[in-house]
């Protein structure tokens, strides 16, 4: 708005002065303006002055009407980040849906490598609740639930972050159970099988850390398990050897820790 008014005003007072170069006396009074050697011309100077103010005028108003554009343009492909996912525009369009649940998963990221694990909950719950809306819609699709065991996984360690472990052990137990049927749908998968093993060793660090030693061992163990048969199919990987160790560490830690 201040722009439109800046840009008319001017636009108004250059026309203005070149109409005083023409009619000096429009005032009811000389308005003497002295030209130098440019006196011959102030017909011609007086013209593209009015046509110069005409223009930026012009200009003015169509840089409302292009920024208005901008505007509805931009809300049309920005996500609707008050969307309701129950039955709002993210339920109603699954690309605004999905371009919203990639936002709140970033930012929910963001926050957590900053230290604002209490910030990152509500982005996270977002995610949840979108993804959520997307397996009802979808059941049987493979990536919205991984979308949703991602959400649910940031989720729970928000919470384990703010030391809030009967919420993360839940959050992460559900995040499990859809890390599980992915991996079962997708057998040959080995990314799904490992963010499976990803999912069991937070669940089992916050178990061990609620004190719940046993259930712990068991997490670990099942993890190992998986990763002991992901790296026979691909004994060269040194990831999935760095995987067997940090393991087969946390699990000789664990049993550290309950003897001491």
């Amino acid at each position: 708005m201040l722009a439109r008014l800046f840009f008319l005003i001017l636009g108004v007072a250059i026309a203005a002065g070149g109409y005083l170069i023409w009619r000096p006396d429009a005032l009811g009074h000389p308005v003497h303006i002295h030209l130098g050697v440019f006196t011959p011309y102030r017909l011609v100077i007086a013209a593209l002055l009015g046509q110069i103010g005409a223009m930026v005028a012009i200009a003015g108003l169509l840089r409302r009407s292009a920024g208005a554009d901008a505007a509805r343009r931009t809300r049309s492909q920005t996500p609707a980040l008050d969307a309701d996912p129950h039955g709002g525009p993210a339920a109603v369009h699954p690309t605004v849906r999905q371009e919203t649940y990639v936002s709140m998963m970033r930012h929910g990221d963001d926050l957590l490598k900053v230290g604002r694990a209490d910030a990152a909950l509500d982005f996270y719950r977002h995610a949840v609740a979108l993804s959520r809306t997307a397996v009802e819609h979808e059941p049987e699709a493979i990536e919205t639930r991984r979308q949703l065991a991602d959400a649910l996984s940031g989720l729970a360690i928000a919470h384990d972050e703010l030391r809030q472990l009967d919420q993360a052990i839940e959050n992460h137990e559900q995040s499990l159970t859809l890390r599980r049927a992915v991996a079962r749908q997708a057998p040959d998968d080995s990314t799904a099988v490992r963010l499976q093993c990803v999912e069991l060793q937070r669940l089992a660090d916050c178990r061990a850390a609620r004190g719940q030693r046993s259930r712990a061992r068991d997490l670990y163990a099942e993890s190992l398990a998986l990763e002991e048969q992901l790296a026979a199919r691909d004994p060269k990987n040194p990831l999935l050897r760095d995987d067997l160790a940090a393991t087969r560490r946390r699990i000789g830690e664990l049993g550290v820790a309950q003897v001491v």
